[in-house]
Formats: C-alpha cells, structure tokens, sequence
C-alpha cells in the first residue's frame, strides 16, 4: 500500500479479509490518521502470520513522544523483519524499543533515520547482543532511478511519506462560482 490515504475502518477490513495469510504489509509509504494509531495497532494486531511489515511514518514514528500502548501489539506477532521510520530520535525511546518492544521473532529491524544520530549510538557495546540485525537507511539508499520523472517526485522514489503530513483538513481550492450577466 504506497501513495494512499487509508482509514482506520479500512484498515480494519483488510486485516479482517487477510488476517490469516497476509505475511508481508509493506505501507511505509501509506498516509494514515495519526490520532487513530491506536485504531491501527489493534487491526495490525489481527495478521497473525504476518513477518514482514513496514510502518508509516504518520503510525509510529521513533522520535522524542513514547509510544502508544497499543504499540506492544506487535510483540505478539511473529514479525522477522520490521521497518520503522526515524523522525527526531531520543535515545531513551530507542533504547525502550529495542530492549522491550520488539518481537522475539524479529532477524532484522531497519531504521529509516535521516539524522544519522542512531548510527553512533549502536556502536555501543550495549548494542552488541542483539537477537536481530539493526540495519539503517537513508533516504538516498532507498531510490529507486534518480532519473525517473525526471526527479520531481520524490514521495514516489524515496517511497516515504515523511513529516509534515496533511490528513483530512487539506484544504482545496473553492469552486469558481459562475454568474449568469
């Protein structure tokens, strides 16, 4: 799912239809309702043979605010391969998400993180014993063709919709009334 606006009622009804053979969800690049994540989480709580799933940055975002406590949903799933977006980490989160958030299913954990912060901080011995592999990307690794319309759209090529978002209240142009002389 990439390029969408989902609702929360929609997410629902697909995790109602593939809650027992989805095994990969990729919607890192899906636009959802923030003030709904916890609406999501339960949804995303129903995939149970899901191990491949990517979150929007407008779901769960590692940064300075904790997460929600529906987040611990995710514990429960047997996810091996998870992708989290980093938007202005805090060190204390991220310690919180590795040691206690994360599934013991998880083999690979990437984190999109533009600030390059976490990449001194998992030098650390601390660090060292993961059960999972910490991969970190970067927005330049992630294009797919630099070339590719010939560089103006890079929602489609960085496949992110990063902050700052527009929900529901985006306003549109108001229709030109016409009157008749």
């Amino acid at each position: 799912l990439q390029g969408v606006s989902i609702t929360p009622d929609a997410f629902e009804a697909i995790a109602l239809k593939y809650s027992k053979t989805l095994n990969e969800l990729c919607f890192i690049g899906a636009l959802v309702h923030t003030p709904d994540a916890a609406s999501y989480f339960r949804s995303l709580g129903r995939f149970k043979a899901i191990t491949t799933l990517t979150l929007p940055p407008s779901l769960y975002s590692l940064s300075t605010e904790s997460a929600i406590r529906e987040f611990n949903v995710l514990r429960t799933l047997p996810i091996q391969y998870l992708a989290i977006f980093v938007y202005q980490p805090e060190i204390v989160e991220f310690r919180f998400l590795l040691r206690k958030l994360l599934p013991e299913s998880l083999k690979e954990l990437c984190l999109h993180d533009e600030s390059g912060l976490l990449d001194k901080e998992l030098r650390a011995k601390e660090y060292q014993n993961l059960h999972f592999k910490v991969k970190l990307c970067r927005m330049g690794e992630t294009l797919y063709d630099r070339e590719w319309m010939l560089g103006r759209c890079s929602f489609v090529s960085h496949m992110v919709w990063s902050p700052p978002y527009k929900h529901y209240s985006t306003e549109y142009p108001s229709q030109v009334s016409f009157r008749a002389k």
